[in-house]
């Protein structure tokens, strides 16, 4: 639109408008259109970016919460292993702490020997 706005200003430069005044004003409503569409434009430019950078942020705050959450599970295996815990746990901490062990724990192997389905 802003493209076409412009084509049909460009006529208006000519000798089709006789009076200079006349093409003065309209090249000051040309610059206004030209100047709304550049605005346009770079808005959708920087929320693209804003969005691309948002997301870039987010993802390396995750990977650092990942990071850092793994190397408290490693210190609290390490820990639990070797000696007690210094601190006080509340309930809420012990029933992840018991779910983090439970983890860790191998699961149970099925038997493979088959049973007698004979009826007798």
């Amino acid at each position: 639109m802003c493209l076409l706005g412009c084509s049909y200003f460009l006529f208006t430069f000519t000798d089709f408008v006789p009076e200079v005044e006349t093409r003065y004003l309209l090249g000051w409503g040309f610059i206004g259109i030209a100047a709304m569409n550049i605005f346009v434009n770079f808005s959708a430019l920087f929320y693209k970016v804003f969005l691309v950078l948002r997301l870039a942020i987010r993802k390396a705050i995750y990977n650092w919460r990942l990071k850092r959450a793994l190397a408290v599970k490693a210190q609290m295996k390490e820990t639990s292993t070797t000696e007690a815990p210094i601190f006080n746990t509340t309930p809420e901490q012990d029933v992840i702490n018991a779910k983090i062990k439970d983890q860790d724990k191998p699961l149970k192997k099925k038997s493979k020997t088959k049973r007698n389905t004979k009826y007798m």
